[in-house]
Formats: structure tokens, sequence, C-alpha cells
């Protein structure tokens, strides 16, 4: 009996060294081949890698070198480095904790008709989402994701995106809660930036973008949001229409319960530039489905100076008829529209719209404290008007339809020198 248990004991040790030198030693290089057939056999897409580096006895850390995925001896995916980092790993509850998850050079390129089984994927999405419903994995978290160096280049029927060194990174994110993908995030933040985007919506419509940097911080559960945004250039290309370029473009925007600050609105563009401070009170719901709408607008500082501006005509004539039928004292969806401070300077606006034929040139304007809506009506100049703000205004030429003012000067409130402006309107309506 004794001999039995020291061989036993012999065999044991035996055994559980031979799996630690087996685990030790495993190299998953050596199953490759094996690997990309079976992605082969289950996808359709042929898949190779130069190097898997796995060292999970010694290290909990997973990478993969020159990731390629290939349809039709075409390369549609290249990534150069993936590198993974095992936070936790609680394979009898079924949960896990990436610390890091860190990707390095991809480059994408997508034509059109290149994908396979689209369509046998889009007749199977019910089938997917019932299987989907229940998971294997409890709980699975990435606590950093780090994306460096992305390039995408996709076209598909006279549409095409290119996107050019873009870089993203978050934290703490939840991927499966309770043995289902998390459907909405609640908290988070994000990091985003890109060299260049070209976005050919068709023949005649396209998007440029170029130094885009894009940082937001949210919590919606205590209302707590930070959003700040700066686009070095962005074009914009439709039909009959010049290119419209926007320049050093800034917004900073924070969400505090129900109060949205934009601190800062400013771009160049038509040969000018905006510069705008503002408040609004938002009303907010959460559930079923987060939903928002805007109750009051406050314009802090709003300044636009030297710019020419074109408006095109943008009605049909159905929707002409409809817009002069509409009643003036009809309610607006914002509550009250409150104008602190405006400063326009030296602008320059032509109308191409057939209900707005409006030429202005050398405009100069100032309001301050003044309500352009109250209990969802629009403002409606009078003599009896009862609000305190001052207005100045200044042009040298306007008409307006067949009627022309040229050299045009008035100052005052809005209390007592409201005629002076009602003067400007007799002259356009009677004429």
């Amino acid at each position: 009996m004794k001999r039995f248990f020291i061989i036993s004991a012999l065999l044991l040790t035996f055994l559980v060294t031979s799996l630690a030198l087996f685990v030790y030693f495993f190299n998953v290089n050596d199953y490759s081949e094996w690997i990309a057939k079976q992605i082969e056999k289950s996808t359709g897409y042929q898949v190779s890698f130069v190097l898997i580096e796995n060292n999970g006895w010694q290290d909990p850390r997973f990478s993969v070198s020159g990731l390629s995925v290939i349809s039709d001896k075409k390369e549609l995916l290249h990534i150069d480095q993936i590198n993974i980092d095992i936070g936790q790993w609680d394979i009898w509850n079924r949960q896990l904790e990436i610390e890091l998850v860190d990707v390095a050079g991809i480059h994408i390129r997508v034509e059109q008709g290149i994908l396979k089984g689209v369509t046998a994927g889009q007749k199977s999405v019910g089938k997917t989402k019932r299987q989907m419903q229940s998971l294997p994995w409890d709980r699975l978290r990435i606590n950093k994701l780090r994306v460096s160096d992305l390039n995408m280049d996709l076209s598909n029927a006279g549409q095409s995106l290119k996107l050019q060194q873009a870089n993203l990174s978050s934290d703490n994110l939840p991927i499966i809660e309770h043995k289902k993908f998390v459907s909405a995030l609640f908290k988070g933040n994000l990091l985003f930036d890109f060299k260049k985007l070209d976005l050919q919506l068709s023949a005649l419509k396209a998007v440029r973008l170029e130094d885009l940097s894009l940082y937001c911080n949210f919590d919606l559960q205590s209302l707590q949001a930070k959003l700040a945004l700066s686009i070095k250039q962005l074009g914009f290309t439709s039909p009959n229409q010049a290119e419209i370029i926007v320049e050093n473009s800034l917004l900073d925007l924070q969400l505090h319960k129900n109060r949205l600050s934009l601190k800062r609105l400013f771009i160049k563009a038509f040969s000018g530039e905006l510069d705008l401070q503002a408040d609004a009170l938002l009303s907010i719901h959460l559930i079923p489905a987060p939903t928002f709408s805007v109750n009051s607008l406050t314009v802090l500082s709003l300044l636009v100076k030297d710019m020419s501006l074109n408006i095109p005509a943008f009605m049909q004539a159905s929707e002409n008829e409809e817009f002069s039928r509409t009643n003036e004292k009809q309610k607006l969806p914002l509550e009250t529209l409150f104008l602190k401070q405006v400063n326009l300077q030296n602008l320059n606006i032509s109308s191409e719209e057939k209900l707005l034929p409006l030429t202005v040139k050398g405009l100069n304007s100032r309001v301050s404290e003044f309500y352009l809506l109250q209990n969802n009506q629009l403002f409606s100049l009078s003599a009896e008007n009862n609000q305190s703000g001052l207005f100045a205004l200044q042009f040298t030429y306007l008409q307006w339809s067949e009627t022309i003012v040229e050299q045009f000067s008035v100052a005052g409130s809005f209390s007592e020198d409201a005629a002076r402006l009602l003067l400007l309107k007799q002259l356009i309506t009677d004429n």
C-alpha cells in the first residue's frame, strides 16, 4: 500500500510538472495556420499575422503583430500591433477585466461589393439578437482603450470616406454586464483626434475636415458633462453653392444639472469672425429614453464682424405658400430668448430667397438687455414697448424688394425710442 501511494504521488507530480512545462513553453504561433483556417472557415476571410506573443504563465499579457484580413486577394484590414493586458480573470464567475487594450497602426480599405455575407447577415439579424440575449460571460470591462494611427478608406456607390492619422482613447468601458452587452453608456470619457477627413456624400456634396480634436467627459446620472472641440479647417461643398470654408473653430460646452453653458463658440468664416457665449436651461428626461428640450436661451455675448453672408434659396414653392400663411403669433418651441449683449460690425448680407428679398451693406448694430422671445412669442415692434433694452442700428445701404434706404442711423432704448425703428419698418413695408 505504501508503495502504491509513492507511485501515485510520483505520477501526480509528473503530470503536474508536464502540464506546467506545456503551459510554460506553449507557443501559439505553432498553431497559427490552424487558427487562420478556422477563422476563414467561419467568416470567409483569410487571416494572417506575423507574431503572437503570450506569456500567460509569467505575465498576463497578449500581443499580436502584423494582423491582416484578406478577401479576394485584397487586404481589407491591417493592424501593426495589438497589445492586451489582462487585469483580473475570474473564470469560475465568468468575469474578465482588461486593464489595457492598445491598438496601433490600423489601415482599413473597403470597396463596394468586397464584403461577404451581407445579405445572409441581414437575414439573420433577428436570430443573432435572440442568440446574443444571454452571453457566456457575466462581466467584461476595459479599463483603458488606446487606438493610434487609424486610417480608413471606404467607398460605396459614389460615396466615400477617407480618414487619416486618427487617435482615440477612453477609460472604464463596460462591454458586458449581467451576460448582456451594455446598450448605453451613462458615464465615460473620450479623446479623439485626426489629421484629415474627406467625406464624399454624393457627386456634388462633400465635407472636408483638418486637424480635429475632441474631448468629452460625461456622467448622465448626475447630469454633468464637458465637451471641447477644435477644428483647424472645415470645408463644405454643395450643389449650386461655392465651397464654404470655416477656420480655427473652437467649441467649449459644459452641462450642470439642467443648465447648459456655451463657454465659447468661435469660428472664422465668410471673411469674418463669430464669437459667442450663451446659457440655456433644459428640460431633461432620461427614462424611457434620453430626451431634452430647450426652455430658455440667454445670449451672454455675441460678436459678429467683417462677414459677407449670402442666403441661398431654401424654400420650395409649396413651402413659400405655407410660410406666407403662417400666423405670426403662433407659439414657438423656445419659451424665452434673451439677448444680453449682441454686437454686429461691418456686415454685408445678400439673399436669393424670394421670401427674403434683402440686401444690406455696411451693417453695424448693437442690442443689449432685450427679450427677443417671451412666453413662446416673437417680439413684435410697436410704439408701446415695455422693454428697457438699448439698441443702435446703422447701415450704408439697404434694399428690401424694390425699396432702397441709404445712410441710415438710429439709436436709443426700446421703451422710449422704438418709434425710430418703426419709421424704418414703415419705409420698407409701405413701398
